[in-house]
């Protein structure tokens, strides 16, 4: 059985590409995860935010989408076990 816990998509417009991702996931169940006021750059704070909302049991799948142009090492390096092994039910996405 083939299950998918996390993806990378590469793209020339985050932002575009990230409400596109969104349109097509279930509204109810979909978080995305970005820095309103730069929304090139992923931070620490981000990267915390993102690890609560993992961190909240679900029992249907939820998305959590990853959007920013760039991530601080230190967003990179807190995100890092939690990227290896998802919480059940939880599919990340990073744009």
């Amino acid at each position: 059985m083939n299950i998918q816990t996390s993806s990378i998509y590469i793209v020339n417009d985050v932002e575009n590409y990230t409400k596109k991702l969104v349109s097509n996931l279930p509204l109810h169940s979909t978080r995305v995860i970005q820095n309103e006021e730069d929304k090139d750059t992923f931070l620490i704070a981000h990267a915390k935010k993102a690890l609560k909302e993992a961190y909240i049991s679900v029992s249907e799948t939820k998305y959590i989408l990853l959007s920013a142009s760039r991530f601080s090492i230190d967003a990179q390096n807190s995100l890092l076990k939690v990227l290896e092994e998802p919480p059940k039910n939880i599919i990340f996405i990073i744009i």
